[in-house]
């Protein structure tokens, strides 16, 4: 029976990725030359803080902003990012956006903007750009570290879906690469602070994601935004997915085949928690899947959740109530 269920799993997530390929695929531009549809911009101004690698220096020829990207502006105040331009990305794989073009603020990653391209395998984002368009790294299979700058406060749907590389995000790059290969530096993916909301398919089918720590300020979590986590926990088992309390949704399928994922905590404080959620936690691991929630089980049973939000867990797996002094 179980290595039915194990098939069925296989089976959906495969269909499932599938489907998604092809979408983005299909909506991808096969040249990165003209303007996207719309800019999403933020008017808020910061400043641009120096990030340095862990073991090189500030003269190091890889700071430098990367020359040869293309820009587009649509207001005659900021700068979009809109593909690759003249960029040969060569061995290293590194594209480091600039937070100025032609003396204005570089704001935004536009749409599609690096969607396919295979060999770029790290981003740093300054501290300028505040937005990251829909699809804007889908599909980049060998991205495998970002550099979140702290203005982010906005990704777009299916961002980086399809990035099944990606071990290493924060607010810290450009890295020596090595180190992290040699795991000096733990492989965690840290969400920008200011980010709000996760949109639908944002880490679809990201498959190396090992640790995911999410920011205090999120309040939803979008459909299938999480979905074929299949590393998750994966090298630690200690390591929970905490759900922090800002979060009021968390939607379909949101981290639905995260099969190695068995420990969980959750705000008692949740509004809604959509159908298969969490559907297939701790298959693969083939250990029980402990749901801990922060809070009261009367104020838990009053939050609406979707049918089958924690489905095809193994024997065993629970959901449990921590109190405020067990939480401390």
């Amino acid at each position: 029976m179980k290595k039915k269920l194990i098939t069925a799993m296989v089976c959906v997530l495969a269909a499932a990725i599938v489907c998604a390929v092809v979408l983005t695929a299909c909506a991808v531009a096969p040249e990165q030359t003209g303007a996207p549809a719309a800019a999403e911009e933020s008017g808020a101004k910061t400043e641009n803080v120096e990030k340095l690698p862990l073991s090189v220096t500030s003269d190091n020829e890889e700071l430098k902003p990367t020359e040869g990207l293309a820009f587009a502006t649509y207001d005659n105040l900021s700068y979009t990012v809109t593909g690759i331009g003249t960029v040969d990305l060569g061995a290293s794989g590194r594209v480091i956006i600039p937070s100025e073009y032609e003396g204005l603020p570089v704001r935004a990653i536009g749409a599609a903007a690096f969607a396919g391209m295979g060999g770029l395998t790290e981003i740093d984002i300054p501290d300028s750009v505040t937005s990251i368009g829909e699809r804007a790294f889908a599909n980049c299979g060998g991205l495998k570290y970002i550099g979140f700058g702290n203005g982010v406060n906005k990704i777009g749907a299916s961002a980086f879906s399809g990035c099944s590389a990606l071990v290493y995000a924060d607010v810290s790059l450009p890295i020596d690469k090595d180190v992290v290969a040699d795991q000096d530096v733990e492989k965690v993916v840290k969400l920008p602070a200011l980010l709000t909301a996760i949109e639908p398919y944002t880490f679809f089918g990201c498959g190396a994601i090992e640790n995911l720590q999410l920011g205090s300020n999120v309040t939803a979590i979008g459909d299938t935004a999480f979905f074929g986590l299949s590393a998750l926990g994966s090298e630690d088992a200690e390591y929970v997915l905490t759900i922090p309390d800002s979060v009021k949704s968390i939607g379909y399928d949101a981290f639905m085949s995260c099969g190695e994922l068995t420990k969980i905590s959750l705000p008692v404080t949740l509004q809604s928690i959509g159908k298969y959620a969490f559907f297939g936690a701790g298959l693969v691991a083939d250990a029980p899947v402990t749901v801990t929630v922060r809070g009261e089980e009367p104020d838990w049973n009053m939050v609406p959740k979707g049918s089958k939000w924690n489905a095809f867990m193994p024997e065993g797996s629970a959901v449990v109530f921590a109190t405020a002094a067990e939480q401390a």
